[in-house]
């Protein structure tokens, strides 16, 4: 029996469709899947798609109705940010749209500002990853309502976290605990080498969302990331320390960097729990690398995305 396709759910009428009369169905229906967005397919080469482009200067999304897991990480694998949305009300036809933004918000994670406050905050927090992203998942629905999470990309998420089924990208979880064990923050990510990038994220008390932000920079500075994306550039990213590049040379530099073998995604000195102290992460951060660990972030990015540190 074939796979019920991802692009509608259980008890829609759109079941009956392949995925190439649902691609003409969208394009009828909606002009600005015409012209204005490259369509993405299984069978096209992923990487000359984003040359294109770059080339064309096309527009920052693309748009598929294709949910594999293995696509996704294929799209991860290329550097797009891929989202969901709803194009058909009650009855809806999930599409996908993988972003290529113009410009990049990056830094790399050792170049995070870390004020004394924040880092004082992080006495009361535990740090994990992989833990729990079905919690995660849900505290991000929670705090900003259904947005682009909708099922057919939370599953294949889900999917590629459990399963592990492709080497070239991996989904993330960061939680953070209270002292009680209540997961007060935490934010979905994915790693491509030595690129780790943050898709969206959640918090539940005031100050934790800070303390999930300095503990994860500590901890992709200690686990070999080099380049850490946040996607488009937003206040809080700049402030901690984060720059913008044009998308040139984020591929550019994504390119070389995805070819760099992961390192162990763990946190390091964990116990059975998987849990670690927030501020004992922040407090190694602040001890300079060894020799010949990851480059600091001003021999990483160009000069428009070098961030000075506190």
């Amino acid at each position: 029996m074939a796979a019920q396709p991802a692009f509608a759910r259980e008890s829609s009428p759109w079941l009956q469709y392949t995925h190439k009369d649902m691609e003409e169905l969208v394009k009828q229906q909606l002009s600005v899947f015409r012209s204005d967005r490259l369509l993405l397919q299984l069978e096209d080469n992923l990487q000359d798609k984003v040359d294109q482009i770059i080339e064309e200067g096309k527009s920052e999304f693309c748009w598929s109705v294709h949910f594999a897991p293995e696509f996704m990480a294929r799209l991860f694998f290329e550097g797009f940010l891929p989202i969901c949305t709803n194009v058909a009300g009650s009855d809806p036809i999930w599409v996908l749209l993988p972003k290529m933004h113009r410009r990049r918000c990056v830094m790399h994670p050792s170049a995070a500002r870390i004020g004394k406050g924040a880092a004082k905050r992080c006495k009361n927090f535990m740090f994990s990853v992989d833990r729990d992203l079905d919690a995660v998942v849900a505290g991000c629905v929670e705090q900003h309502g259904q947005s682009w999470l909708y099922p057919p990309i939370t599953r294949a998420f889900k999917l590629l976290h459990r399963s592990g089924c492709c080497a070239t990208a991996a989904i993330r979880s960061v939680e953070v605990w209270d002292e009680d064990g209540s997961l007060v923050a935490g934010e979905i990510g994915v790693t491509v080498g030595a690129v780790y990038t943050s898709l969206t994220g959640f918090y539940r008390v005031s100050g934790s969302g800070s303390v999930q932000l300095c503990a994860l920079a500590a901890h992709l500075a200690a686990t070999g990331i080099q380049m850490w994306d946040f996607g488009m550039s937003m206040t809080y990213k700049t402030e901690l320390g984060a720059g913008t590049i044009a998308r040139e040379e984020f591929v550019r530099r994504f390119r070389e960097l995805r070819q760099i073998p992961a390192v162990p995604f763990l946190v390091p000195g964990v116990g059975d729990t998987g849990l670690v102290k927030a501020r004992d992460l922040v407090k190694a951060a602040r001890v300079p690398p060894p020799s010949g660990q990851a480059e600091p972030a001003s021999q990483t990015f160009p000069a428009e995305a070098r961030v000075a540190t506190n």
